[in-house]
């Protein structure tokens, strides 16, 4: 993907980690998305307010239904918005 992602790129980047994997660490999600710590902080903090994901541990996150559902809509639009070959 070339330039800089968008907000809604980063999301979806860490929906499909969050969906994707069972135990892990924040770290992974830092080096598998590519972000600081200080964006991840951000970034998991908007998801968890709007219910996209849950808290199951300390460093353990699950994809809500919400978050199936937003994820769902984003790679319908990606999917659109895509030039088409």
């Amino acid at each position: 993907m070339p330039g800089r992602r968008g907000r809604f790129e980063i999301i979806r980047d860490i929906l499909i980690f969050v969906k994707n994997k069972k135990e892990f660490k924040k770290t992974e999600i830092m080096r598998n998305v590519g972000l600081s710590f200080s964006q991840l902080k951000k970034y998991l903090s908007l998801l968890l307010k709007n219910e996209l994901i849950i808290k199951t541990s300390k460093d353990t996150f699950e994809i809500t239904e919400k978050g199936e559902e937003f994820l769902r809509r984003l790679n319908e639009l990606k999917e659109m918005t895509s030039p088409k070959k």
